[in-house]
């Protein structure tokens, strides 16, 4: 079962993620659900939070962090919160892959960390 829900805030966009299951498939639906919840509330940084069980394979990262752009986050500034600690290396390799195809992404640890970082510049 997936789940995707939002929170507006007054500055940016909260899109809460949690599922047993991932696969490039469910991403990218709830990464274009994203963007168009973005487009329609006319903000440009999304914290997204995920509490995913599983996680994509190396290739399904690759694939659709070098999709975001074209579905709608080029110039939107994103925080990505992942609860699970053995997605980081997973996590950091999409950021990476992100950031090399212009996007304005970053990883943490903290909803703190995150909001303090969307909200500066």
């Amino acid at each position: 079962m997936s789940k995707l829900r939002f929170e507006p805030g007054s500055e940016y966009l909260y899109a809460y993620i949690e599922s047993d299951v991932d696969s490039y498939e469910i991403a990218l639906g709830h990464w274009q659900e994203i963007a168009a919840e973005l487009f329609e509330r006319g903000l440009k940084r999304v914290l997204v939070h995920e509490n995913i069980v599983s996680e994509l394979s190396d290739v399904e990262t690759f694939r659709l962090a070098s999709e975001l752009r074209a579905i709608g986050f080029a110039g939107v500034k994103i925080a990505i919160l992942d609860v699970h600690p053995t997605h980081q290396c997973s996590t950091e390799f999409s950021v990476l892959v992100g950031t090399n195809r212009g996007l304005q992404v970053q990883a943490f640890g903290t909803a703190d960390e995150a909001e303090q970082w969307l909200l500066t510049g």
